[in-house]
């Protein structure tokens, strides 16, 4: 039991030490029920758990700001204790939720006391101490690892009796509604995901995706798994900045042509891609100034590079870049190269050492609005979609195909970024806003997010009303007669009407909890399942 205890905690901080690194994507359901099912001997149960909690948890996203419930250790206990104790994804589903919401409070007090740490990485930057610096970004960080490791293997290793006596308590029709409302609770995660890409200019093509998928037998992302066997989170908000670009001399495009000793070089913009900072550009988040000393690591050694042999304008770099940072962490990259160029500039003395937060600032919204759009709004849904339909299977290749599709664009993007924002230097910024290039990404992406959520809820909505019209062999369900209206018309409905509920600013945990209500309702009448 206390080493189960213990594997179960690793797996949980595994999971939080890759939501602060901010890259894999690793710590969704989908990846950690399979992992905690593997340490406890149970793959398939973890693989049926995980693709269930991912759906239950799929509005569940950071955006700037917002911190949902902890979907990690959430997800990590729900599933331990189900495969513990015998339990069905049901089971899971009914603990899922209570443990994330209560893991995030402990969190939120936690984070309470990490502004301390920012103030003082400052302080260490100021003085061009970079060792101080990183040893702020690594305590920030494994305080969380340490916190998730301790709540799941503690909770696991002691409340084993109190949850199975709970379970034991609660009648089979209750849990039966728990299933019915897993069923039902994807409609509200996409609700929420077109509450972060819909417009009006883009209903539409929701409606295009549906019914692509619904009439012309397209598929979507994922297929709807068999019944039977399937029973047995506006863009991110804009960061503070100023927009556009100040004016600044010398704000052509800019290549790598010449190489004195102290130039940026192609090499030293892979390697910055791919750091602790640029990997981590998570670990040391907090609400104070967000990715601000992730940011600083990524480009520290740039920085030494350009000013080598100045060590006071180093430190001032050093500290300049451990100003408030937030971005789509994929773009961090990117905002580095560009960031370098003007550095280089800063140390001929062609622009002002200000401007370069100027510019950092105001790329902050336009890149992250496209970041969020094409990794959380879009890649993550189809990804989600493909490893939840091969997890339904039982197929193991789930987790990993969600992993290969999310994150190959994403390394690609960052390597690619971090050089060409090099190239592009400063004068990006007035192009893309001069030539509208940043809008036009943005409506693509949003065309296809929109028609990807439209096709998922067809595909990816299973509750259904069983109530039967007629009698003898011309009796039919009422769900039969939805689907002859139009096939999936009941997931449209339930998407529309959490859309509305959303767009009143209704709580999502109420709006979670009074799914539940519906579904226990529902399964002990027998007119929903």
């Amino acid at each position: 039991m206390l080493v189960q205890a213990i594997l179960v905690g690793l797996v949980g901080a595994f999971g939080c030490l890759d939501y602060q690194l901010g890259t894999l994507y690793a710590f969704r359901p989908i990846v950690l029920c399979p992992l905690v099912g593997l340490v406890l001997g149970d793959l398939q149960t973890g693989l049926a758990v995980g693709a269930s909690l991912e759906l239950l948890f799929m509005g569940s996203i950071s955006i700037g700001a917002y911190v949902p419930p902890n979907e990690t250790v959430g997800g990590v206990l729900a599933c331990a204790f189900a495969i513990q104790l015998g339990q069905s994804t049901e089971a899971a589903i009914a603990l899922a939720m209570p443990i994330a919401t209560l893991c995030l409070a402990i969190k939120n007090i936690l984070n309470a006391a990490l502004p301390i740490l920012v103030d003082r990485a400052d302080v260490f930057s100021g003085q061009g101490n970079l060792k101080g610096v990183y040893a702020m970004h690594f305590l920030i960080g494994l305080t969380g690892i340490i916190m998730a490791f301790l709540l799941c293997s503690l909770s696991f290793y002691l409340g084993a009796d109190a949850i199975q006596g709970m379970l034991d308590f609660i009648p089979p029709f209750v849990l039966a509604g728990f299933g019915v409302a897993a069923n039902i609770l994807p409609a509200m995660g996409f609700a929420m995901l077109g509450r972060l890409v819909l417009t009006k200019q883009l209903v539409p093509f929701y409606f295009l995706g549906f019914l692509l998928c619904s009439y012309a037998n397209v598929p979507g992302p994922g297929r709807r798994p068999d019944r039977h066997h399937h029973r047995h989170r506006q863009v991110r908000p804009a960061r503070p900045g100023r927009s556009p670009a100040p004016a600044l001399r010398g704000t052509g495009m800019r290549t790598m042509t010449s190489s004195p000793e102290n130039k940026i070089t192609r090499s030293d913009l892979v390697k910055s891609a791919v750091n602790v900072g640029a990997l981590g550009m998570e670990f040391s988040w907090t609400y104070y100034k967000q990715m601000n000393i992730a940011f600083c690591l990524m480009v520290a050694n740039m920085l030494k590079k350009i000013y080598a042999g100045r060590p006071d304008d180093y430190a001032e770099a050093l500290h300049r870049h451990c100003a408030f940072f937030n971005i789509t962490v994929q773009f961090a990259p990117f905002v580095g190269g560009i960031a370098m160029a003007m550095e280089e500039k800063v140390a001929r003395g062609e622009i002002e050492p200000e401007s370069v937060n100027d510019v950092k600032a105001a790329l902050m919204g336009p890149l992250s609005g496209i970041g969020d759009s094409i990794f959380l709004s879009t890649l993550r849904v189809v990804a989600a979609a493909v490893g939840i339909s091969l997890c339904q299977a039982g197929n193991p290749f789930g987790p990993i195909a969600f992993l290969l599709i999310y994150n190959v664009p994403g390394f690609a993007l960052r390597i690619w970024g971090a050089v060409k924002g090099y190239e592009l230097g400063v004068g990006f910024l007035d192009e893309a806003q001069r030539t509208g290039l940043m809008q036009k990404i943005m409506t693509c992406v949003g065309i296809v997010g929109v028609m990807v959520v439209g096709a998922m809820c067809k595909d990816m909505f299973w509750a259904s009303i069983p109530v039967a019209i007629g009698s003898g062999d011309d009796a039919q369900t009422l769900q039969d007669i939805l689907d002859g209206i139009m096939p999936g018309m009941l997931g449209m409905i339930a998407f529309w009407l959490y859309y509305w509920l959303l767009s009143k600013k209704i709580n999502p945990m109420v709006l979670i909890v009074a799914t539940m209500v519906v579904g226990i309702v529902g399964a002990f009448f027998g007119v929903l399942a």
